[in-house]
């Protein structure tokens, strides 16, 4: 059986294969690996003004510790899906997800509320909506998640 592609595509191929085993490798003494994070899922549900629905989760995230002088650097990306089944990827009209950095007193905590929101695009009544929430969390630290529903600080 004959190859149907020609030299210039498997020349591309291999570099290409090439360039991201480099990008997988640890080079030198000071690299930085940065390892994910996932919180179990959890169930909020919205409250509803008629035009507009809004619900939140939050997520304290807490370093067991870190060396004296350095602060814990994390970065939060929500998984959220509808009662359906539906990834809210604020590309659907009326549906949007987003994230506030909470601000916390310890350099070894980090907190993060996501905020859920259902807007009326054509004049319909928005009703309450259970929606399930998984926080993923990206650090170089070692990590503990705490993540209850409702706004931080509300004890929900």
């Amino acid at each position: 059986m004959r190859d149907e592609s020609n030299i210039a595509d498997q020349v591309s191929a291999i570099l290409t294969d090439l360039d991201e085993l480099k990008t997988a490798q640890l080079v030198g003494h000071s690299q930085v690996k940065v390892t994910e994070y996932a919180s179990d899922a959890i169930s909020v549900t919205s409250t509803t003004t008629g035009y507009t629905s809004e619900a939140f989760a939050n997520c304290t995230v807490t370093a067991g510790s870190i060396l004296p002088g350095n602060t814990l650097i994390t970065h939060c990306v929500p998984e959220v899906y509808t009662s359906g089944g539906v990834l809210i990827d604020n590309k659907t009209d009326g549906r949007s997800v987003n994230v506030t950095v909470i601000e916390t007193d310890s350099d070894n905590t980090n907190a993060f509320q996501i905020n859920i929101y259902h807007t009326s695009t054509g004049g319909e009544t928005i009703p309450a909506e259970t929606y399930t929430v998984k926080f993923h969390i990206y650090s170089t630290a070692t990590l503990t998640l705490t993540t209850q529903g409702g706004v931080y600080g509300s004890n929900a």
